[in-house]
């Protein structure tokens, strides 16, 4: 199959601004690799910038439909088309590709850079020094495959249809992880209102609750170099290990910072309150500054009442008076601890528990399903760039 550059089938590929956007409490969203995933651009973030960056950032760059995103520093590959336009500014982490229309289409583009191929040929080009990247000018060197602009249609065809397979069974499962809040709601009533008349406790009182590693990158010291987690990482009831970073702990700080199964990971920022209970007993993985671990008396409190609790006591509204935004909106370890939760008997949250873990049967179920459309996806996706299709 006849091939060409990135640089011959694109207008341009630039990466984001090198510097750190002034910050702002409300305003354009700073967007970095993290932000693309699944192929999408999630315009979520914690991060802001006034809008004087945003017109500085315009002369160099507006995001535009079609064009390509990819991440070429950390984490390097993963790409999103664009679909939706916002104002946004990004961060170096991230390379926009405008394809040349005449020459390449945006979904074949797209999912070319998604292939194993494409990937290997980015990884003999990344430089390890220090953390992951990609240099513009090496990547601009990548070949990809070029066929005549209708039969790439074709192929961009084929692959939206198995891709939008996937994406169905994703929203199932991300219907069913909302399951448990109304499961919640049934069996204990508006948290605000407790209308069973629950004892209320301090969450400090539940267990010990401890913040995580600052992370200097100016000081790399400890006796060894570990996985961590990070905000980023703690989804609502799950984790994205899409993008684990590591850092040095020294060998005693290993019990402190350790993450159990079990232990509930709270964020402090981004949008305080957000949790997920790890489970991997397989895995050893620590955990950073930006989050709290609460590990609960199980004679008092189960996690899986606590996470639920949150999440509805976040959507209500109940921990505003709790958040600090002086600066960036965070939930600090003293007023986490002062929450006052209604705490129903240890007996009445273990039948959440369990209920939850029903439900969670069906979600496995999906899941598998969900792995095997991605298989499937992926092997299509072979035959198309090696012109099997």
């Amino acid at each position: 199959m006849k091939t060409a550059t990135l640089a011959e089938v694109t207008e341009f590929i630039i990466d984001g601004t090198h510097g750190s956007p002034e910050r702002a409490q409300i305003g354009v969203p700073v967007l970095s690799a993290t932000n693309v995933k699944n192929g999408r651009l999630d315009f979520s973030t914690e991060r802001f910038a006034p809008d004087r960056e945003h017109e500085q950032f315009k002369k160099r760059y507006v995001l535009t439909t079609g064009d390509v995103l990819l991440t070429i520093v950390g984490t390097i590959g993963r790409a999103a088309m664009v679909a939706e336009t916002r104002p946004a500014i990004f961060q170096r982490s991230v390379a926009m590709l405008r394809p040349r229309r005449s020459v390449i289409d945006s979904r074949f583009l797209y999912y070319a850079t998604q292939t194993e191929e494409f990937q290997y040929q980015l990884g003999r080009r990344t430089n390890q020094s220090s953390q992951a990247g990609i240099y513009l000018n090496k990547l601009k060197e990548v070949p990809v495959p070029l066929l005549p602009l209708e039969e790439q249609k074709r192929i961009a065809a084929i692959l939206d249809q198995a891709d939008s397979l996937r994406r169905l069974r994703q929203r199932a499962i991300d219907r069913l992880n909302t399951l448990g809040q109304s499961i919640f709601y049934e069996m204990f009533g508006d948290p605000r209102a407790n209308p069973k008349g629950y004892p209320r406790r301090r969450f400090g009182e539940l267990g010990e609750i401890l913040l995580g590693k600052m992370l200097d990158k100016k000081k790399h010291r400890g006796d060894k170099s570990l996985p961590y987690l990070r905000n980023a990482n703690v989804q609502w009831f799950s984790f994205d290990m899409s993008d684990v970073l590591e850092m040095d702990f020294w060998e005693r700080e290993l019990e402190r910072y350790r993450v159990l199964p079990g232990d509930l990971l709270i964020c402090e920022g981004g949008q305080p309150g957000r949790c997920s209970i790890w489970k991997d007993g397989a895995r050893e993985i620590y955990y950073q500054k930006a989050l709290h671990r609460a590990r609960f008396n199980e004679k008092v409190a189960r996690p899986e009442y606590v996470a639920y609790w949150l999440r509805c006591a976040v959507d209500l509204g109940m921990l505003v008076d709790s958040v600090s935004s002086a600066t960036i909106a965070h939930l600090t370890g003293e007023k986490i601890k002062q929450l006052q939760l209604m705490l129903p008997p240890i007996s009445e949250q273990i039948s959440f528990s369990r209920t939850l873990a029903e439900r969670e049967k069906d979600l496995s179920s999906m899941q598998r399903a969900q792995h095997l459309s991605a298989e499937m996806f992926s092997s299509l996706q072979h035959r198309a760039f090696r012109g099997d299709l």
